[in-house]
């Protein structure tokens, strides 16, 4: 009975004692379940605060427009802001970290002044019941309307070293106009680097091309709008003096050729007689030349004659080869070199000379040749005709 008594007296003592750690730290046991949990239930704890993310792009109904636009989004009560680029199809992603429950507006707005949109907002009500990870819907920015189209020319000379000007006509009062020179070869093109302004002095780079000068109009509320002008005629350079031949004679000739990587042509190529040129006799050489040049130096190698200088017609370079040049040089096998004057390019032609006098035209192997022919007829017919060697005996 004694120890039942003792044993009842030491657990008073410890419940004492741990309640009097509770209130110590001024908790009650109360609180330590919700007043609406049920006996059993566990509670998930409620989030402090939440991650905010969603998807943005730029569309015009179903059509993507810029997948590439960077659009601002911001948290305007927070002043939370932060930048993505994509579209909600596959990129576009934004996020906000520890953003407290509470009543925001979401501003979403393109960056690229290529393609601008209007403000959009979205409301959002964030409750303490929502999931720590708060999700946004996907928001479809509308693009400006396009801005109405003028029209750009470009007039002066496009020759190397005149100014030309870009005049643009047609889009609405307080346009502003960037410039965009360039060139196109006819199969492909480029820019000319640092170039924004309405006038140019043709440059040397784009001899033999056509010149190409494109407008971006801007104008608040609108999507920009471009358009473009492409020349009809190559850019010429004017003929300049010939700085000479490429190397002194034709010992140094191939290997020039070869290090120049020249167009190799025969004289079928260039519309020569395979057979020889006749000294007596004017002729034409057509080279196609498709290098940027207005102008082109031919020489004429064993020795180097200077031929001439000639110009680029529609991609044809047009060589005459007059009677006195070919009877200058000697008789045998030769070539003709010619160097652009702009680019550099180098193309070269074989072609040979006969034995053809200069003077008359005359061959002069011809009568000797005749006369061989007549000698050897005579002795055939005194050897074929022994009867009648004998009557003239007789």
């Amino acid at each position: 009975m004694w120890a039942h008594s003792k044993c009842l007296r030491g657990l008073r003592r410890v419940l004492a004692l741990g309640l009097g750690a509770v209130l110590m730290t001024g908790t009650s046991l109360a609180d330590a379940v919700p007043a609406h949990a049920e006996a059993g239930v566990t509670v998930a704890a409620v989030p402090a605060v939440h991650s905010v993310s969603g998807r943005v792009g730029i569309r015009d109904g179903e059509e993507q427009v810029s997948y590439f636009a960077t659009i601002r989004v911001q948290i305007v009560e927070l002043g939370l802001e932060t930048e993505t680029t994509g579209d909600p199809g596959d990129g576009g992603g934004y996020s906000f970290e520890d953003v407290p429950d509470g009543d925001y507006t979401l501003e979403f707005v393109s960056q690229d002044a290529y393609a601008p949109t209007a403000t959009a907002t979205v409301p959002v009500s964030i409750t303490p019941q929502d999931p720590a990870e708060f999700e946004l819907a996907n928001v479809d920015l509308a693009p400006l309307p396009d801005l109405p189209g003028g029209e750009v020319q470009v007039t002066g000379d496009q020759i190397v070293g005149h100014t030309v000007q870009g005049e643009v006509s047609g889009f609405p009062a307080g346009t502003r106009v960037e410039y965009q020179w360039g060139f196109s070869t006819g199969q492909s093109g480029d820019t000319l680097e640092d170039v924004n302004d309405p006038t140019l002095v043709v440059p040397r780079s784009v001899a033999g091309y056509f010149l190409a000068l494109t407008v971006t109009a801007f104008l608040e509320g609108y999507t920009p709008t471009s358009e473009s002008y492409f020349s009809a005629v190559r850019t010429v350079d004017p003929q300049r003096d010939p700085i000479g031949a490429p190397v002194a004679d034709s010992a140094e000739l191939d290997e020039f050729l070869t290090l120049a990587g020249a167009t190799r042509g025969t004289s079928e190529s260039a519309g020569l007689p395979a057979g020889g040129l006749d000294p007596a006799e004017d002729y034409s050489a057509a080279i196609a030349w498709q290098s940027p040049d207005s102008f082109v130096d031919v020489y004429a190698f064993s020795a180097p004659v200077f031929v001439g200088t000639f110009a680029v017609t529609d991609g044809t370079l047009t060589v005459g080869l007059s009677s006195d040049l070919l009877s200058e040089i000697e008789v045998g096998v030769h070539t003709l070199v010619a160097v652009g004057q702009s680019s550099g390019a180098v193309q070269s032609v074989a072609f040979a000379t006969g034995p053809t006098l200069a003077s008359t035209g005359f061959d002069a192997g011809l009568p000797l040749g005749i006369a061989m022919v007549l000698l050897l007829l005579g002795a055939a017919l005194l050897l074929s005709s022994p009867t009648a060697r004998l009557r003239s005996l007789n």
